[in-house]
């Protein structure tokens, strides 16, 4: 409640800054430097989520048979077509079960959104923007084809690949423009309103994941882990022999477990990806505006809100890999 009402303050303070001085052109790049602030720590949190996809799979398939004698372990590489035998349904994947190309696709998209974001602060930051160089202006082989990345997922088995295919082909081109411009104030409202289509097309492809693949999968995941430590627990406290620092010990696990399903359920990852939207939808309005206070106040408001939920999100995930981390430790 204190924070609510913090930031609220806040922002009227601001708004009444913004109405009692007219906004000039260094306002708006200190809002875009924001903006590259908020989009690094967003990448951070949101690159984690794709990173662990087949991590945190591993994690809770070898929980339940660390808990479940009676379970057999059965390995799959990914990579490899099925040969004859058997086919292993419940199985540990090794670069799997999600393909590894698919998850660093979506990670090259985070990068190109958040390389926009860092040139467009450097634009405004300069007062002479250095022209185009080969030094500076390398955005790496990944960025460069990604575009040609997702056209060969999207003939696989990964269906939703070839959304992302216009859209990040247009920003990489962007982003290029960006490198070759040297009239500061022109370029920047060119690129924003050429560049804000593309990156909604993108992150509302990257907030469809979260809430069809990455929120559902980590909820049923870290719901399993608990409920296999709670019947390890049910059954562990009944054997003779029993001991308190034994059930401590379980115990303290679950509790760690819960933890991280309150700060997963906190953290809305999925809300940080529209806050990024609703800067960029709030950027693009001040830029087509002719830089009207009401939209700079709104703008000020958005980027503010996306870069308080980026951060949160960032350091909860810190915690969450920290609970991972002495989970595994200690066991």
């Amino acid at each position: 409640m204190y924070t609510s009402w913090k930031r609220f303050l806040s922002l009227m303070l601001l708004a009444v800054t913004v109405f009692c001085s007219a906004c000039d052109n260094s306002e708006f790049r200190e809002q875009i430097g924001e903006f590259q602030k908020a989009m690094t720590d967003s990448r951070s949190a949101v690159e984690v989520y794709y990173q662990e996809m087949n991590q945190f799979e591993k994690d809770l398939y070898l929980l339940r048979r660390e808990v479940d004698p009676n379970k057999g372990l059965g390995i799959v590489y990914a990579y490899k077509r099925p040969g004859p035998g058997p086919v292993v349904v419940d199985a540990l994947y090794v670069n799997g079960p999600f393909a590894p190309a698919s998850i660093q696709a979506r990670l090259d998209s985070l990068k190109l959104i958040n390389q926009y974001g860092s040139r467009l602060a450097e634009l405004a930051g300069s007062d002479s923007p250095a022209k185009f160089s080969s030094g500076t202006a390398a955005l790496g082989e990944n960025i460069v084809k990604l575009g040609g990345t997702f056209s060969r997922l999207s003939g696989g088995r990964d269906t939703t690949a070839a959304e992302y295919i216009g859209p990040v082909s247009r920003l990489v081109g962007i982003v290029s423009a960006l490198y070759l411009e040297n009239k500061r104030d022109k370029a920047l409202i060119d690129s924003i309103r050429e560049a804000t289509p593309q990156i909604t097309k993108i992150t509302s492809r990257l907030k469809r994941d979260f809430d069809e693949v990455l929120i559902p999968q980590r909820r049923t995941g870290l719901e399993g882990s608990i409920s296999t430590m709670t019947g390890y627990y049910e059954a562990e406290r009944i054997k003779p022999g029993s001991t308190r620092k034994d059930r401590k010990a379980i115990l303290s696990e679950i509790n760690s477990l819960t933890r991280s399903f309150e700060l997963f359920v906190a953290s809305s990852p999925a809300e940080m990806v529209q806050g990024m939207e609703d800067a960029n939808q709030a950027l693009f309005a001040y830029a087509n505006s002719g830089r009207k206070n009401a939209d700079f106040v709104q703008l000020v408001a958005r980027i503010g809100e996306f870069r308080d939920r980026a951060k949160e999100v960032s350091e909860t995930v810190k915690e969450i890999r920290e609970i991972r981390r002495k989970l595994r430790d200690e066991n």
